[in-house]
């Protein structure tokens, strides 16, 4: 793995970590949308596993980055980066959550499209920081 895309992806899953951090945790944007079952299934604040939620938002940031390094050509700057972001944000956050709407029932669908929409921001924005990131050190 490139220096550039290391550091891009450290970075990313910073602002990554941080921005879902305050959505979730701090403002609990989300937190009415879930339906009975999914409250009765999900962790609470104490019991969250932290390390885990780190290595998975890490790992996320780090793929992205090398997706995001190949995918520029070139081109490293924050709107290149959000524009990335935002459609892999499209794909895997409203796209994935209708699909879990459509086979579970932990969420209802005003959550499944916030919490997608939410994702289109977050990833748009780690995405364009990992670009300029990329930039510096490329």
């Amino acid at each position: 793995m490139k220096k550039s895309t290391l550091l891009a992806g450290i970075a990313g899953f910073v602002v990554f970590y941080l921005l879902n951090w305050v959505f979730y945790g701090m403002l609990k944007i989300n937190d009415g949308n879930m339906t009975e079952g999914g409250a009765a299934i999900m962790r609470g604040d104490a019991d969250l596993l932290h390390i885990h939620l780190a290595l998975g938002q890490l790992i996320m940031a780090l793929v992205i980055a090398h997706i995001y390094g190949k995918w520029a050509r070139g081109t490293h700057n924050f709107m290149h980066g959000l524009e990335l972001g935002a459609w892999l944000g499209v794909g895997f956050g409203i796209g994935l959550n209708l699909i879990w709407y459509g086979t579970s029932t932990w969420l209802n669908l005003t959550g499944a499209l916030i919490d997608g929409v939410w994702q289109v921001v977050a990833l748009g924005i780690a995405t364009g920081v990992m670009a300029i990131v990329t930039g510096k050190y490329e």
